[in-house]
């Protein structure tokens, strides 16, 4: 942020208004909280982060890997060799290691991303950290919500690298994640989920309407039926099937009364 003072100064024995224009300061780690942040309270995870990323190469893979932190300076046990560029002051860092199926992974580059605490912005319901060096600018995209998940690489250029996080770390107090309701149930509130046998029954009797409706127009329009119940579709079908389920049903009924023998089908 660029500071502004107003001074005096001496010049020719006469005192001269001036103003002073102070360098850009950046936020030091110690004044950086993360659970403090644009004047809410959150949660959000202090462990270091791995992105990785890898292409398939004709002799093996590479493999790029973003480290970073949002609430504090790594504390990943690099490889010595990484640890010259990535040192205690690293918020975020980039490798890239060749590795081949048969021999052990080579560091080909490693570079420090960010040194330093990042400059938080509000965007709506959303926040942004913003990650600056000299060279390179890391924003960090913070989302309330249920995802478990790392950070995600979105895209990045050779002075940008964008990262989108859903955690419920980034939702305030009293803020509910998206697709997330409340779990206490409402009052007098009817459950519209429908359950599985309900759905087959729903389908059961709508094929079943639309069998008679089409079975009656086609007898009705090709065979000039116009009677019922002849109009319904495989009528004679049906009325013998009743007919033996109701034989069926009378069988049982007088042989549970004990007098199977005084039924007769007329």
């Amino acid at each position: 942020m660029l500071t502004i003072t107003a001074a005096l100064l001496f010049a020719g024995g006469v005192w001269i208004p001036a103003i002073v224009l102070a360098a850009p300061q950046e936020l030091h780690a110690l004044d950086y909280d993360c659970s403090t942040l644009l004047g809410k309270k959150y949660s959000l995870a202090s462990s270091d982060f791995n992105v990785t990323t890898t292409t398939t190469k004709k002799f093996g893979k590479q493999v790029t890997t973003l480290t970073g932190n949002p609430c504090r300076a790594l504390d990943t046990a690099f490889d010595p060799l990484v640890k010259d560029t990535c040192g205690s002051d690293t918020w975020f860092c980039l490798t890239d290691t060749f590795e081949k199926t048969d021999a052990a992974p080579v560091l080909e580059d490693a570079i420090k991303l960010a040194a330093a605490a990042p400059e938080p912005i509000a965007r709506g319901d959303e926040f942004d950290l913003i990650f600056k060096s000299t060279d390179v600018t890391v924003n960090l995209s913070i989302t309330c919500g249920n995802s478990p998940d790392a950070p995600k690489l979105i895209s990045h250029t050779d002075n940008l690298y964008t990262l989108a996080w859903t955690t419920k770390g980034a939702c305030g107090p009293g803020e509910t994640p998206p697709g997330n309701p409340s779990q206490t149930p409402v009052k007098g509130g009817d459950d519209k989920n429908m359950s599985g046998a309900g759905i087959f029954w729903t389908l059961i009797f709508v094929a079943l309407l639309a069998y008679l409706v089409i079975g009656s127009a086609y007898n009705y329009t090709v065979f000039r039926i116009r009677s019922f119940p002849d109009i319904l579709p495989h009528w004679y079908l049906w009325s013998a099937g009743l007919a033996v389920a109701w034989d069926f049903v009378a069988t049982c009924w007088e042989r549970a009364r004990g007098s199977a023998g005084n039924y007769v089908r007329i």
